[in-house]
């Protein structure tokens, strides 16, 4: 019988009772554990305990395991909760100087000083600077290394480690292995030496007496390979496909006539391109698991549109009990930044980001089109009978909307949509005197701008860019959103305030495209709306499927933009920074393999920088009549060659 029957006999056996197997399997796990476990944490007294709780969890829970096969996925699950588990309780990683981390190593490991091959490393300080750019990694990153390098994991084992799909885990890799090679770099080692440098700290961080659990094999570039995958996981293809046949059901209660009604008759409203102010309230309470809060409440909410409904915008909401009775809290987003006011502390919060829904649902607005409100209700999954909205049948503006739900002790609660009857009074930052404030804003967003760089890779060509960026609306006049791009020597993307045009190198054709066009896709938090939203909106604009997923310590959503209808469409993946309100990188997806990214990194302090961020000038032109506008699909185009089609 070979190890690998022998295994999945034990561990047969294990769930079925046998103490003995029971025994077996602790024996023989033990060293692998310790090791995954040392990789990901890189503290040995640490590793020893974590071990033991992660031995002692697998006992327990043995009878629990479906399937014998599963066995080392579901090991290492354990194995990373209790990692988890610990450094929650400690609130967050003590950080460990690199010389330090290294004598405190070496010193563990008397036994590399015997080996012979290891001298020559020892004395050119490469075992150094690898251990030390492992150790700047995030923990996740070396967890999935490890998992993937070392414990020869397939992709779908490492979903089914972190409990996620396997796209998912394929982009974690692909950040991983970029993120090492960038450390090694930073250190002076080429990133060819990567394969080199991952097989070394393998090695060395195995112990003495379980040096025989080093891969027979060494690491291959297939290992570090993130695509093409034979198939389209069931994770990623069930989600897809619930969202078509939601996408059916939603499309068959709107052609019967259910869902959004359209009055005959009504008040009389204005139309959309001439709204300045809206006020309505609306029930809601957040039930979504994870998501944080289960805010039950009315909320009483005011829009102000400075420039109209396709600028920017001003918000208040405040939160109510569900029957209006007694106030409580007040979010606030005006010209000068972003308020969070707490009556039980008497604080007034200074945030970066403005609001979102903690739901992660997209933020919608009375002034969206009937086709745009019905589009987002599909991709979410929303029933049009689960709230009845009346339209006026000239503007198509909202009249007044019913929400059916079951909300505490407001059920059918009715909102009524009032257009153009504020002044700039709800704006103002009326907060009451003698409160404590809280200020938690960045340096950049207590500048109310900054500069930011682009870096990546698409369709085979080099991107590099910068440009400029706005938080607020009262810097987006003195300091306007603009950004220049290049793609490899072929390509000049240009957009400011004054317009927007793709020039080709080459040979100086330029085409020309309204302002804000090359925007689209990228962060705007002087709009009014939180970047989540405005991304996301910005996809429904081209009716392109969205899926909204936070990151697992909540700092980050992750948004994949997709054809539900095409098996390998070419789809964008977001990482959005919630609280600094910004998009961090954007992966171009095929399938399952990432063809390009785009990084963000933005200026916190920009002292003697002026000059290298120089606004670009939009020539004179006769602008064309243009028949449609790439929108946020700019992105995926110019991934195939054709940025403005």
């Amino acid at each position: 019988m070979n190890s690998e029957n022998v295994w999945s006999v034990k561990v047969g056996q294990a769930r079925l009772g046998s103490e003995e197997s029971v025994n077996w399997l602790t024996q023989q796990a033990e060293g692998k554990v310790r090791a995954y476990i040392y990789r990901v944490t890189l503290n040995n007294d640490l590793s020893d305990d974590l071990t033991q709780e992660t031995l002692l969890q697998m006992i327990k829970s043995i009878g629990n395991l479906n399937e014998e096969e599963n066995f080392w996925p579901w090991m290492y699950r354990i194995a990373q909760s209790k990692i988890q588990e610990h450094f929650r309780s400690k609130k967050r990683e003590t950080a460990i100087a690199g010389d330090s981390f290294y004598k405190d190593f070496l010193s563990r490991r008397e036994d590399i000083y015997q080996d012979e091959s290891m001298r020559d490393i020892l004395q050119k300080d490469l075992l150094k600077k690898v251990m030390v750019a492992m150790k700047d990694l995030k923990q996740k990153h070396r967890a999935v290394l490890s998992l993937r390098c070392f414990d020869n994991l397939s992709y779908a084992e490492i979903a089914d480690t972190f409990n996620c799909n396997e796209v998912t885990a394929r982009i974690l890799f692909y950040r991983a292995r970029k993120a090492l090679r960038k450390k090694l770099s930073n250190n002076g080692i080429s990133g060819n030496l990567m394969i080199m440098c991952l097989g070394l700290f393998g090695r060395l961080t195995l112990t003495p007496d379980t040096s025989s659990l080093t891969p027979d094999d060494p690491i291959s570039k297939t290992t570090l390979k993130v695509g093409p995958a034979a198939t389209i996981l069931g994770n990623v293809f069930s989600k897809r496909t619930a969202a078509i046949l939601t996408a059916a059901i939603v499309l068959f209660l709107l052609l019967s006539g259910k869902g959004n009604r359209v009055l005959p008759s009504g008040p009389v409203l204005p139309q959309r391109n001439d709204i300045f102010s809206l006020h309505f309230t609306m029930n809601f309470q957040n039930n979504n698991p994870g998501a944080g809060s289960q805010s039950r409440g009315a909320y009483e909410q005011w829009y102000y549109f400075p420039e109209g409904v396709e600028g920017p915008m001003y918000m208040r909401m405040q939160r109510w009990d569900p029957n209006t009775g007694d106030k409580l809290c007040t979010w606030l987003n005006n010209e000068h930044g972003n308020y969070y006011f707490d009556p039980g502390s008497r604080t007034l919060y200074q945030w970066n980001r403005r609001i979102r829904w903690a739901s992660l649902k997209v933020r919608r607005l009375p002034s969206d089109s009937a086709d745009f409100a019905n589009f987002i209700s599909k991709v979410e999954g929303e029933l049009p009978s689960d709230t009845t909205y009346k339209r006026d049948r000239k503007t198509g503006m909202l009249i007044d909307s019913v929400d059916h739900r079951l909300y505490f002790n407001a059920p059918d609660y009715l909102t009524t949509y009032e257009y153009n009857t504020l002044d700039m009074e709800p704006f103002k930052n009326n907060f009451p005197l003698a409160i404590r404030v809280d200020d938690q804003r960045d340096e950049m967003h207590k500048r109310g701008w900054t500069y930011f760089n682009i870096e990546g890779e698409l369709g085979g060509k080099q991107i590099t860019g910068k440009g400029r960026i706005p938080f607020i609306y009262d810097t987006c006049k003195e300091y306007p959103a603009w950004l220049s791009i290049n793609v490899g020597n072929e390509l000049e993307i240009v957009d400011c305030d004054s317009g927007a045009y793709v020039r080709q190198i080459s040979n100086g054709d330029t085409t020309f495209y309204p302002a804000g066009t090359f925007f689209r896709g990228m962060s705007r938090p002087w709009t009014g709306l939180h970047t989540m939203d405005a991304v996301r909106r910005d996809a429904v604009e081209q009716r392109v499927w969205f899926f909204t997923e936070l990151s697992e310590d909540k700092s980050d959503a992750i948004i994949t933009l997709y054809n539900p209808d095409e098996e390998n469409s070419t789809d964008m993946v977001y990482t959005i920074d919630v609280e600094h309100d910004i998009v961090e990188e954007i992966l171009v997806t095929i399938g399952t393999d990432i063809i390009g990214s785009l990084e963000f990194s933005y200026l916190n302090e920009i002292d003697n920088v002026m000059d290298e961020y120089i606004e670009p000038v939009i020539p004179s032109h006769t602008n064309p009549e243009l028949d449609t506008l790439p929108g946020i699909l700019w992105i995926t185009n110019l991934s195939h060659g054709e940025p403005g089609k």
